[in-house]
């Protein structure tokens, strides 16, 4: 696996092991659409949503994914969660 990114919309929720298999190079699969903040850390492609940062559709509280690359090697993707927003 590389150190490529790949970011796809779609209007579905994708199976993540079809991600895996679609894009084999990646260290990272974001999809949205779903607004529901999701990080899939099995294998080695990981599979994230970053959720909804808007007021609608955020289950509760805006959200994102903050992702540090320290080199090819060192990932690493933390969840933020805003409660306190709205």
């Amino acid at each position: 696996v590389g150190s490529e990114m790949v970011i796809r919309e779609g209007h579905i929720q994708p199976s993540h092991d079809s991600l895996r298999d679609a894009y084999p190079n990646a260290k990272i699969v974001v999809y949205g659409h779903t607004h529901k903040q999701v990080i899939d850390k099995e294998g080695s492609t990981w599979v994230v949503n970053p959720g909804s940062a808007g007021k609608t559709r955020n289950y509760g509280a805006a959200k994102c994914l903050q992702l540090t690359i320290k080199n090819n090697n060192e990932w690493d993707i933390e969840p933020q969660i805003f409660d306190d927003v709205f």
